[in-house]
């Protein structure tokens, strides 16, 4: 952790970005499958910098270059030498696993969430001695915006950092109403989903105290009293009365009661007064488009319990981002486009698990073995494995008929290399060898089974 007095500089950033080069030099990163590289970032490249993102908010040129190195080496196995393919948007890999990436942590977001817990912290515990002496100094004992510490020229860097992002953590937080007191009627959420101040700005505008307390606009005695706003002027235009009402009919709604307890926040994302750096990551990138690849695929490629490497395998298959010859070709690396295992056209990701000559033969073999019905597109193949799984009942055989098609394409992409870099020629008969043994493997240890045998459109299995 360095120690500095005033704003952190660029080279006081360099032992962290070095910590993770020298991390890279020890791994041989080159002979590991794309499934060991994502373990190896999830593991370590992700966890690195946790320390200084949770004190710290990270120059955006520091944490892209962070970014770099862990791009780098989950698309070529090293942050040196010659630049590879990189075969999906950095974004998209970022993306949760259900949203169709592979659910490695963003670490702006990240940094974000975690310096939202020290928010959260001042909140929750505003007679904290750290609390106390940034209040002394900075000020933040208002309401509203006014709770937070002013930020000028003259606020320390690690204050400009810690409260720099109230503006967006503000909006997760809703307030349980005891007294009423320590609460902004109009710059807080309290009562539905907005602060009331951008719900009726018209009445806002031209109401008397912007600043109150929510206890101070109460009127009449009891828990449940009524609601006095008072008004600069008696006669409202149109905008002003339609909002004057319907400020009145929300606060009529409102379901809670004034008690003798304290003010409390709520996070929003939880519905809870306990905060979590997981919901508020979440929570920051959930308006993030997601990856659609149907058919509930993101669920079928990361449950099964089966090699990581295959999973990965799977994920770029669903995103059609695997490295084939026509994705080469577009990228310069290869002038030759066609199909080795046919010879006969282009090898795009279609054409070689879906249409491809030596493809359709072994899938004819497979439909021989398990009824799947045939197909000739990526989102049919997709879309038959589900309906197989549908028409065997549940148990063994439901779970073993999904991995049909993962089994059918692995293999696919194991004779195509083998042909490619091994130079060995083309037997369905091999094919379906490597795929009923990843079946057979993969059941021993999903459903427990010693034996599985596919034959005649049924599958049996030895207990």
């Amino acid at each position: 952790m360095p120690l500095v007095c005033g704003r952190m500089r660029r080279a006081e950033w360099e032992p962290l970005v070095e910590r993770f080069r020298r991390r890279l030099t020890g791994w041989k990163g080159q002979c590991l499958s794309y499934g060991g590289r994502v373990t190896l970032i999830h593991a370590v490249l992700s966890s690195l910098p946790l320390f200084f993102l949770s004190v710290f908010r990270v120059p955006v040129g520091i944490l892209d270059r962070i970014e770099v190195i862990r791009r780098r080496f989950l698309w070529q196995g090293a942050h040196e030498g010659p630049r590879k393919p990189h075969l999906v948007a950095w974004s998209t890999v970022c993306l949760r696993k259900e949203d169709g990436g592979l659910g490695i942590l963003d670490l702006r977001d990240m940094n974000e969430a975690l310096l939202s817990k020290w928010l959260w912290r001042w909140l929750c515990q505003p007679e904290h001695t750290w609390a106390t002496i940034v209040r002394d100094r900075y000020g933040g004992h208002g309401l509203g915006g006014r709770r937070w510490p002013a930020i000028g020229p003259r606020t320390s860097a690690l204050c400009k950092g810690l409260f720099g992002g109230c503006a967006g953590f503000v909006q997760g937080v809703r307030w349980g109403i005891g007294g009423g007191m320590n609460v902004s009627f109009w710059h807080e959420i309290w009562c539905g989903e907005q602060v009331l101040s951008v719900q009726f700005p018209a009445v806002y505008g031209i109401a008397f105290d912007q600043e109150g307390p929510i206890g101070g606009f109460r009127s009449g005695e009891g828990s449940n009293g009524g609601w006095s706003i008072g008004l600069r002027r008696s006669h409202l235009l149109p905008v002003e009365r339609s909002q004057h009402s319907g400020l009145l009919e929300l606060l009529a709604a409102w379901g809670g009661n004034f008690n003798a307890s304290p003010d409390r926040p709520i996070w929003i994302p939880k519905q809870s007064t306990r905060f979590s750096v997981k919901s508020c990551y979440d929570w920051r990138r959930r308006g993030l488009p997601a990856a659609t690849l149907g058919c509930g695929l993101a669920s079928r490629i990361w449950k099964p319990k089966i090699p990581r490497k295959i999973k990965v395998f799977l994920w770029l298959l669903a995103h059609e981002r695997l490295l084939t010859r026509v994705l080469r070709s577009k990228w310069r690396t290869d002038d030759n486009a066609l199909c080795d295992l046919c010879g006969e056209a282009p090898e795009t990701v279609a054409h070689l698990f879906c249409q491809c000559r030596v493809a359709r033969a072994f899938w004819r073999e497979v439909e021989q073995a398990t009824s799947l019905i045939p197909f000739l597109g990526l989102s049919e193949m997709w879309e038959v494995g589900e309906e197989l799984g549908k028409r065997m009942a549940t148990g063994p055989r439901k779970t073993i008929a999904h991995l049909i098609i993962p089994a059918g394409a692995w293999a696919i992409w194991l004779t195509r290399n083998e042909v490619i870099f091994k130079g060995k020629r083309v037997y369905v008969e091999n094919m379906w060898v490597l795929a009923a043994a990843m079946i057979r493997d993969s059941a021993r240890v999903l459903v427990g089974v010693r034996g599985v045998t596919l034959r005649g459109g049924d599958i049996s299995i030895t207990m």
